[in-house]
């Protein structure tokens, strides 16, 4: 059952990540890859319904949506983005700052002023939608028709057709 709609979707799954680990490298928000080498996700069927689950790092939110101003970010997050980004402090009134120090002073530029989010996962579903609507409204319809004619052979109407 659902046979065609499950395979569309299986492959709309995969096109939302691969659009998605795209969408984050060629906007250079990939730093350490994990966001990206994580994403994965699963069909599942229920009772009455299908389910297309894309599963993210928590912190994919803030890249998506990006930050108000506020709170302090985790410096421990920070500093672990300067060391996969390679970023070399430069001097600040003659010092040079420690990568500690350095991840404290973007952290609290981000509390002070927020960071603007990527919108790379709403990208990627949307151009998977567009890409795909028509192929799953097809898939939809071809295991509806199925399944009604399987009804019908089991309920003895179509006897005396087949």
């Amino acid at each position: 059952m659902y046979e065609h709609t499950i395979e569309v979707l299986n492959r709309y799954g995969q096109r939302v990540i691969d659009l998605y680990r795209s969408n984050l490298s060629n906007s250079g928000h990939n730093a350490t890859g994990k966001l990206a080498s994580t994403a994965s996700f699963n069909v599942e069927v229920g009772s009455d319904d299908i389910n297309v689950t894309i599963h993210l790092e928590d912190y994919y939110r803030y890249v998506e949506e990006g930050r108000r101003p506020g709170r302090f970010p985790p410096v421990d997050a920070i500093l672990s983005w300067i060391q996969a980004k390679h970023i070399m402090p430069r001097e600040i009134n003659g010092k040079l700052p420690t990568e500690n120090q350095l991840a404290f002073l973007i952290g609290r530029k981000i509390a002070e002023q927020g960071i603007e989010g990527t919108h790379d996962f709403a990208n990627a579903q949307d151009t998977a939608k567009s890409e795909f609507e028509e192929a799953i409204r097809e898939a939809l319809k071809q295991d509806y028709d199925e399944e009604a004619l399987r009804y019908m052979k089991d309920a003895g109407l179509l006897t005396n057709l087949y």
